[in-house]
């Protein structure tokens, strides 16, 4: 039942913003794929970002959302 639910939020916001999830799977490689080298400072920041954004969409999809407690 969790996974189900989990499963629904990931399809849910996977309409909203189509390939969040394969865009956070791919994250730190972007950085590797340019063809220019990024400085430290802000391939830094780039990584904190992923790091938000990861840990934002993961509470996002472990959140209970209040009409699956009524179902």
């Amino acid at each position: 039942m969790k996974n189900a639910k989990r499963l629904k939020r990931r399809e849910e916001i996977e309409h909203i913003f189509p390939g969040i999830d394969l865009r956070i799977y791919q994250w730190s490689n972007f950085i590797d794929e340019q063809p220019i080298i990024i400085n430290d400072t802000l391939s830094k920041k780039y990584f904190e970002l992923g790091d938000l954004l990861s840990s934002i969409y993961g509470a996002f999809l472990r959140q209970e959302n209040n009409s699956d407690k009524d179902s």
